[in-house]
């Protein structure tokens, strides 16, 4: 009798592990549905959007743009939550292939956390510190040479308001942009206060503010080729559908 009860526990145990570790169609399904929730949100194409379209020169208010950054935060807190979720459902914690894919997709996950931090600064620090100047200086050419003492007192708040959020930006290209354009005014304070002795009477003939604004749009093109080249980076929707692939296999096997 004794025996007899060692042979069933002995493959009782393995049956239980077994049992315990397994992955059923319906805990695959489940792991589906979840993967839907987050792709359902397209997240990561507003990101992307974002990303390539952000422009310096806005109309928007320091409100409107703290608005702008909350719904985007609003957002991205879904969107986590739609992941954790993923994250602990049997499938991706028992199976290796699911866990494998939602690794992957998880990288994505990470490079779209880092796009939120660069749009946020964005909307909260940089725009609100240089917008205003940005977009005076893109119509510069429909100004007087009388207009120019105007311009560059924005020049200087821009600098004074650039010089404080410099050291408290965690992203690299956000950095780079804000010191770009502390170096572009520092050089166009001079050009511009060179154009405010002209005798010409159009902004738009004087070669001191044409340079001003040509260094300060360099400086724009190049943050914005960086940030394009960010949203690219993010393929989210293809390690999610070769996630999706791998769950429907698995529910259909």
């Amino acid at each position: 009798m004794l025996g007899g009860v060692v042979v069933i526990a002995a493959i009782a145990i393995p049956l239980m592990i077994w049992v315990r570790n397994s992955v059923s169609a319906t805990d695959f399904s489940k792991a589906s549905s979840k993967l839907s929730a987050i792709t359902k949100l397209n997240f990561d194409k507003t990101i992307k959007d974002n990303l390539s379209s952000i422009q310096l020169s806005t109309d928007a208010s320091s409100d409107q743009l703290t608005q702008q950054a909350n719904d985007l935060q609003a957002q991205k807190a879904k969107f986590d939550t739609a992941v954790a979720s993923l994250a602990v459902s049997r499938a991706v914690v028992k199976d290796k292939g699911a866990e494998a894919n939602f690794a992957k997709l998880k990288t994505q996950v990470a490079k779209i956390d880092t796009a939120v931090t660069t749009l946020d600064e964005v909307y909260r620090q940089i725009l609100p510190a240089v917008a205003p100047l940005i977009k005076t200086l893109a119509n510069y050419s429909d100004y007087s040479s009388s207009d120019i003492p105007g311009i560059i007192a924005e020049v200087q708040t821009a600098q004074t308001n650039l010089t404080k959020i410099e050291n408290g930006l965690t992203d690299a290209n956000n950095r780079t942009l804000v010191a770009n354009l502390l170096q572009q005014l520092s050089t166009a304070l001079p050009l511009l206060q060179q154009a405010a002795s002209s005798t010409s009477g159009s902004l738009s003939l004087t070669q001191p503010m044409y340079l001003a604004v040509a260094h300060i749009q360099s400086a724009i093109q190049t943050w914005q080729t960086a940030l394009a080249a960010q949203a690219q980076v993010i393929d989210f929707s293809s390690a999610a559908t070769s996630l999706n692939n791998y769950l429907a296999n698995k529910i259909n096997s």
